[in-house]
């Protein structure tokens, strides 16, 4: 159990921040002029979700906001007089648009968004902060939020020297993807948790989450609750407040929020409550602050506090704004109130749990891939079971695979977010017709196909060539240049064979990520990233041939074709000559056969994906 408070005292954080407002004598007010704007929208975001928005004046918040628009540029400087910048043009966007007011305002609207996409050098996806050229994830995903909210985000469909903004933008995220699946703030830099952040939320705007590797990234996210129960945003650093959002944000995202410890968490963010004076601090013991007490608050509005507004993880704005604007995504958040409703999927890598939390539709993904299905109606009757094809922008599963294994509803009056039990409804259908309605998906003949005419020529083949090519490399070792040679060409196929392999099992396995999505260099080299997130790869036939013989990737690919693939295929061609004939001929086995070989090959998949990814 953490020391200090153990319940949300919510009137004294809003006493707090309505003093902020108050404390125009004091030496900090004056020095932190270039983070007001930020540090109204902190402010009027924690009041709106603790049910407070009234406290602040909001004529007089849309006038100093409306003051702080620069006609000159078009945006918005963090304060009267100060030049104008993409982040403190976001959160004026975002004031207004919470008090709805941006037409009140007055502002040019057309301006603004002439202002946002005037910060994107031209062929280059990455925005800058301001006219003096910074770039990087952040100012990014402020700007297609911005444009989000403003109603323009079709203009990132304007073509740029023929290719669109927002394939430039998928790009440069996609460069910035490390090999935990994370983000840095530009190619090559570290993840970091807040970086993540705005790379995910940019992409889930964008509609483009299918480049994300979800598992990866989500373990490597969850991986950052320490003992205490808090969040930090590297590995090896200490816990803050702040983290409670980048993370569970970017988790909600992901459909993986149920990946973290919610009970200890929610104690940490509590005891870091300020019990005298109001607010949240980065942990406990510390200074409280706004920045830190938004984020708290919106953390624990995620958890599913009692007495929270819900939060929306892409905008960080109320839930009901966003709403109002038709902006929501597909996320998941921790019930709260109201029913839960479950739903399986005969296929064990395809269960999903709904919840219906306050009215508001969410969906909580147990395990990869995304639903097909969403449930229609956003009430709670139990009555009403008629299921509509999913609006969510992550990628989906075969119509024909979804709609064999369409979902039973059934509702509970509890849950349990540590206990994932599902439950299903009587099919209707007979025991007869649930066997036989295997046959009629193509999902499973693909795998079978596969598994018997595909996967051992394939494998037979990479395994003489790896094999012989290593036998011959390291007798050859003692004519340096000869034995070299050879094992320059072994790596270069076995690299070349494991992106095909990738690719084949990607297509007759399809999973919610696409992992061939993020290729490695099969003979390349990265030398330097240049400002705006523009890669240089390395020309020289000598360097490249260095790196790629450190690389330790390029012996995983061998011994993966050597010592791992020949097995597997080896007792698959043995099935398909006794098995496959016989059920063949019985046709009673046919559906059990198909089972297995789907089930048999995403298991043989998910290993490939771990060694050669």
């Amino acid at each position: 159990m953490q020391d200090g408070p153990q319940e949300l005292l919510a009137e004294k954080h809003v006493a707090y921040i309505v003093q902020l407002g108050k404390a125009e004598n004091t030496l900090a007010y004056h020095l932190t002029e270039h983070l007001r704007l930020n540090g109204i929208y902190w402010a009027i975001t924690s009041l709106a979700l603790l049910g407070r928005l009234d406290a602040l004046d909001r004529r007089a918040t849309v006038e100093y906001v409306t003051s702080c628009w620069d006609e000159q540029s078009g945006g918005f400087g963090s304060h009267p007089n100060h030049d104008a910048h993409m982040l403190s043009t976001l959160s004026a966007i975002q004031i207004l648009v919470t008090h709805d007011a941006l037409e009140e305002s007055g502002v040019d609207i057309g301006r603004i968004v002439h202002y946002i996409l005037s910060l994107r050098p031209s062929r280059h996806g990455f925005f800058t902060g301001d006219s003096w050229g910074e770039s990087d994830t952040r100012f990014t995903y402020c700007a297609i939020n911005a444009l989000s909210l403003l109603g323009h985000l079709h203009r990132l469909d304007d073509m740029d020297d023929g290719v669109s903004i927002k394939d430039r933008i998928v790009d440069c995220l996609r460069q910035c993807m490390n090999f935990d699946g994370g983000f840095g703030n530009n190619p090559g830099a570290e993840t970091h948790s807040g970086q993540v952040f705005t790379a995910v939320a940019a992409l889930a705007i964008l509609d483009r989450l299918d480049i994300i590797d979800r598992d990866n990234l989500s373990w490597w996210l969850s991986e950052r609750q320490v003992d205490n129960g808090g969040l930090n945003g590297r590995p090896q650093k200490l816990e803050d407040v702040c983290y409670s959002w980048w993370v569970l944000s970017a988790l909600s995202i992901l459909h993986r929020l149920h990946w973290i410890n919610k009970d200890k968490l929610i104690s940490f963010i509590l005891s870091a409550q300020d019990p005298d004076n109001g607010g949240i601090a980065d942990r406990p013991g510390d200074v409280s602050d706004v920045f830190h007490t938004l984020f708290g608050v919106a953390g624990l509005s995620m958890l599913g506090y009692p007495g929270i507004a819900r939060v929306d993880p892409v905008y960080c704005m109320p839930v009901s704004t966003i709403e109002r604007l038709d902006l929501k995504k597909s996320y998941t958040l921790f019930k709260k109130r109201g029913t839960m409703t479950a739903a399986t999927q005969s296929h064990s890598q395809h269960k999903l749990l709904y919840l219906n939390v306050d009215d508001e539709r969410t969906i909580c993904l147990l395990d990869t891939p995304p639903p097909p299905y969403e449930n229609s109606q956003g009430n709670n009757n139990s009555n009403n079971n008629a299921i509509t094809p999913s609006t969510s922008a992550t990628p989906r599963v075969s119509e024909e695979y979804a709609r064999e294994d369409a979902p039973l509803l059934q509702q509970y009056d509890e849950y349990d977010e540590d206990e994932y039990e599902l439950a299903d409804e009587d099919d209707e259908r007979t025991t007869w017709q649930r066997y036989w309605s295997g046959t009629l998906n193509s999902m499973h003949w693909k795998a079978l196909a596969h598994l018997t005419i595909i996967s051992f020529p394939l494998a037979l083949f990479a395994w003489v060539f790896c094999f012989v090519g290593s036998v011959i490399t390291a007798s050859l070792l003692i004519t340096l240049p000869i034995g070299l040679g050879f094992g320059w060409v072994v790596l270069v196929g076995a690299r070349a064979m494991a992106r095909l392999e990738l690719q084949i099992q990607n297509h007759f396995y399809p999973t919610s990520t696409t992992l061939s999505s993020r290729k490695r260099p099969i003979f390349q080299r990265i030398r330097r990233v240049r400002p705006f997130g523009h890669v240089e790869y390395e020309t020289s036939f000598y360097t490249n041939s260095l790196a790629m013989f450190q690389d330790s990737f390029s012996y995983r690919c061998v011994t993966y074709f050597v010592l791992f693939k020949p097995p597997i295929a080896l007792l698959l061609l043995i099935v398909s000559v006794t098995v496959v004939p016989l059920s063949l001929i019985l046709i009673v086995p046919i559906p059990v056969l198909l089972r297995l070989a789907t089930a048999f090959g995403y298991w043989q998949a998910k290993y490939a994906r771990d060694v050669l990814h």
